[in-house]
């Protein structure tokens, strides 16, 4: 069951944040993430790690914690 409180709050900031959010989730669109041969701390290719380091930064500056794990990590 949805807690309607909740899903208000939650609207509420989607609405009030919408701006940057459609404008970093461009950002990150840009950014070719096509899977290549695979490198030393990029298992999926160069442009899919620079990808995954971009959007890690901006969770950081958004104030979440954000961690990139090696492959021997997991």
């Amino acid at each position: 069951m949805i807690n309607k409180n909740y899903d208000n709050k939650i609207r509420q900031w989607l609405s009030d944040n919408r701006d940057w959010i459609i404008d970093e989730w461009i950002e990150l669109a840009r950014i070719p993430s096509i899977i290549s041969e695979p490198e030393e701390d990029a298992p999926y290719g160069k442009a899919c790690a620079k990808a995954l380091k971009a959007s890690t930064e901006l969770f950081k500056k958004k104030g979440f914690d954000a961690e990139i794990y090696s492959k021997s990590g997991y």
